[in-house]
């Protein structure tokens, strides 16, 4: 996630995400931007933080493969008010990747 001024950084590497809340510009008519990253479940991830980035780091979970979802939510779009709402989101986004519905079908002759 590029850093932006006056920007909340929020995250839990050990639950796999990361997200940033705060004005879209310098008009606060414009409202406030979240941005999300969540990764599959990894065996550890981090957050790591440069001058330009905040990014969340993990293992790949095969080889060569490394999933992760990305979203915004925006408060002039009226899908999330607050900081509060992205969060909730984020955090139930990263359960749900942590413990998926499993369904299994069996057949009797």
């Amino acid at each position: 996630l590029v850093q932006r001024k006056n920007v909340r950084v929020n995250g839990s590497a050990g639950d796999g995400w990361i997200s940033m809340w705060g004005p879209t510009d310098a008009d606060s008519a414009n409202g406030e931007l979240g941005t999300g990253v969540v990764v599959v479940p990894t065996s550890e991830c981090t957050i790591v933080t440069d001058s330009v980035h905040h990014t969340i780091v993990g293992s790949e979970q095969k080889p060569n493969r490394f999933t992760y979802y990305t979203g915004a939510g925006w408060t002039r779009s009226g899908d999330f008010a607050s900081e509060s709402e992205w969060t909730a989101y984020l955090k139930r986004y990263a359960e749900v990747l942590r413990a998926p519905v499993q369904v299994s079908i069996s057949f009797r002759r």
